[in-house]
């Protein structure tokens, strides 16, 4: 989840980096993708009983509607 939620802003640093608007789509693109990786894990988390629901409102609040 580390990995993934590191990536979002990686892949939106990279691609804000004087390149054309279709390359910085390019890595938008990307950073939405690693989005929903990292909301996937937090739905996993709470199915599995590693994060608890409290926890879980709390992060789902960062993440795009």
């Amino acid at each position: 989840m580390q990995r993934a939620a590191d990536s979002v802003a990686l892949n939106i640093a990279e691609g804000s980096t004087g390149q054309s608007n279709a390359e910085f789509k390019k890595f938008l693109s990307y950073a939405n993708r690693s989005e929903i990786e990292v909301v996937n894990f937090l739905y996993l988390g709470k199915k599995r009983d590693i994060i608890n629901e409290e926890d879980f409102s709390v992060c789902m609040l960062y993440t795009k509607p």
